[in-house]
């Protein structure tokens, strides 16, 4: 293996817990994962969860599908996107990995051919059990087709070796033109796209994902703002429309959509105002005067490198003009021309007041939905540093994209806000059915029962640990009930409570979470303290639709089956001793470590 892969293998194994014990065949396709659907997933990704394992599988290593630009694995998360931003715009992606120095024209062929079987007729008898979960996943995507507002959904094959990709080799280049012909043939599939990844890739690829975000533009036409309290420097202008592309182009052709993060208003698909600045586009009579008549777009950047008439923006982000560039990217292969530019304000600074501030300034023309607010309350600094105050070996908060990219840490200990939102609602609103179904009705609540301005961080950082453990327990009692693990979640605290949980804004919901987060202090009382909720939850279950814990009646009989129990385990006569209930003392560390 070429000496430097192999140094960077030996990095990333480090950097997500890979065992030594892992031959480096099979850490090298957890690499190649991350290189590969990490980078399209704008993030850090957890590899054990694309990576196919085994031999069964001829040609593919990996595999994963992206929808609008976050990495999925459950059919239920679909719904969440369609109710957060109203269209898919998906993403299916394989990888073969191979530690050889060499490529070989007859591994790209399995590749090719397994993906197209795979997509014309499914999964067989010998796929296992990870092939069949991305094929159900990609049938619960065809079925909401009519959310294909933008394209048809594309796939990406990637072949990684340790050697040097082939150049000009025209068997790779009738090859890929084939597996492509073959893979867009029906129409379903709105473009395939194939990758040769070397040792010169694998390099670059390293670098793309262990650092910040970093482009660099030609922005001659600009002048800079006057000196702002809290503002290194601000640059205000008109980029043109080639260079803006530079800003919010990702890998393989795909938007950056973690760009858009700190955007409190997402994508709303092509509406009037975004229909009439697409026809300005298009016509080549109007678009000279797109500047005169867009609003703009505003980035903010941790860092700016000005040099002559470029400038090198690190770590930013479009906290206004999301529809703008939406709308620029659908239009980008008509826009070669010279004559268009984007109006844009470049401001560079770290000071998180004052990123609030311009984030609701530059909104504040129509009405922000709560959910809206997710990355700029107050309450989600409050809850990244709650999280980060439990100790190096406990969660992390990620308030926004790409956070914790170069700090070395796990992917599985990482929690988002969106996937907070489901944790809360479901353990202590008592609604796990909605996070597939109805998610709207979640969302709408953010602001007020959840994320309230008054609430204390503890519940959020008590139902995240739990669910933590849920998904490292899940393969050990059974796989199959990933479908109900949020109700898993509900019914851990129904039974390990004593009394039902006090109000969210008091001191009496600390002590009522540290009592009950002592028994998930470690895997063996973590593990224990779960069995009952995973035995409740298999029991319900069993004969039963794979559906049944998306519905309101399940949740129902849960909690029925909960009251039941702690009454039947009620004893009849009760002694009175005085008991004194270790609860965990401020500021003690909870160790994560499965």
């Amino acid at each position: 293996m070429n000496k430097i892969v192999e140094s960077l293998l030996r990095d990333f194994r480090e950097e997500h817990g890979i065992v030594s014990s892992i031959p480096d065949e099979t850490a090298f396709e957890h690499f190649s994962a991350n290189l590969t659907i990490g980078v399209l997933a704008n993030g850090v990704l957890n590899t054990d969860l694309c990576v196919v394992g085994g031999d069964a599988q001829p040609g593919i290593d990996a595999l994963g599908v992206i929808i609008n630009g976050s990495f999925v694995r459950d059919p239920d998360e679909i719904e969440t996107y369609i109710e957060m931003n109203g269209y898919l715009d998906v993403d299916f992606v394989f990888v073969q990995a191979k530690t050889s120095a060499s490529f070989d024209v007859s591994s790209l062929g399995d590749l090719g051919d397994t993906v197209e079987r795979l997509f014309e007729t499914g999964p067989t008898k010998v796929d296992n059990a990870k092939v069949h979960q991305f094929c159900a996943l990609k049938d619960a995507i065809f079925s909401k087709s009519r959310t294909f507002k933008r394209r048809n959904p594309a796939v990406h094959l990637y072949y990684v070796t340790s050697g040097n990709a082939p150049q000009g080799d025209v068997h790779f280049s009738n090859k890929e033109a084939l597996i492509v012909k073959r893979l867009t043939k029906h129409g379903t599939l709105s473009s395939a796209h194939i990758t040769l990844i070397g040792a010169n890739q694998i390099q670059k690829r390293s670098l793309q994902i262990s650092n910040s975000l970093s482009r660099e533009i030609l922005f001659p036409k600009r002048v800079t703002m006057p000196d702002v309290p809290g503002v290194t420097q601000a640059f205000l202008g008109v980029l043109p429309v080639s260079e803006f592309l530079k800003l919010i182009q990702g890998e393989a052709e795909t938007l950056l959509t973690s760009i858009f993060y700190d955007n409190v208003r997402d994508w709303e698909g092509l509406n009037s105002v975004n229909a009439g600045m697409q026809k300005t586009l298009l016509d080549e009579q109007s678009r000279s005067r797109f500047s005169l008549m867009n609003n703009g777009v505003t980035v903010i950047a941790r860092k700016l490198q000005p040099t002559g008439d470029k400038i090198v923006l690190e770590d930013y982000q479009f906290v206004n003009g999301c529809q703008t560039s939406n709308v620029i990217w659908a239009c980008r292969e008509n826009l070669a021309q010279g004559d268009i530019s984007v109006p844009i304000k470049i401001v560079a600074t770290e000071d998180e007041s004052v990123i609030r501030d311009i984030i609701r300034a530059t909104n504040s023309q129509t009405e922000i939905k709560p959910a809206q607010l997710l990355a700029i309350t107050d309450f989600q600094k409050q809850l990244e540093l709650y999280f980060r105050a439990q100790g190096e070996n406990s969660l992390y908060y990620e308030r926004r994209s790409r956070q914790y990219v170069n700090q070395r840490v796990e992917p599985k200990r990482l929690v988002t806000p969106i996937g907070l939102v489901k944790l809360f609602s479901s353990m202590f609103l008592e609604e796990p059915h909605k996070t597939a179904r109805d998610f709207g009705s979640v969302l709408r609540k953010v602001g007020g029962d959840i994320f309230g301005s008054e609430h204390r961080p503890d519940p959020y950082f008590f139902c995240a640990v739990v669910y933590f453990w849920i998904e490292t327990f899940l393969k050990r009692f059974d796989p199959a009930l990933r479908v109900a693990r949020y109700q898993i979640l509900l019914a851990a605290r129904l039974l390990l409570e004593d009394a039902p949980p006090p109000a969210m804004n008091t001191r009496k919901i600390e002590q009522y979470t540290s009592k009950m987060l002592l028994k998930f202090s470690d895997a063996d009382t973590a593990e224990a303290s779960l069995k009952p909720a995973f035995e409740l939850v298999a029991k319900l279950m069993v004969g039963k639709s794979r559906d049944l814990p998306r519905t309101s009646s399940f949740t129902q009989s849960l909690k029925d089956a909960v009251a039941e129990l702690k009454l039947d385990s009620t004893p009849k006569t009760k002694a009175k001793t005085k008991t004194k209930t270790k609860t965990k003392a401020p500021g003690q560390q909870i160790t994560l470590i499965s």
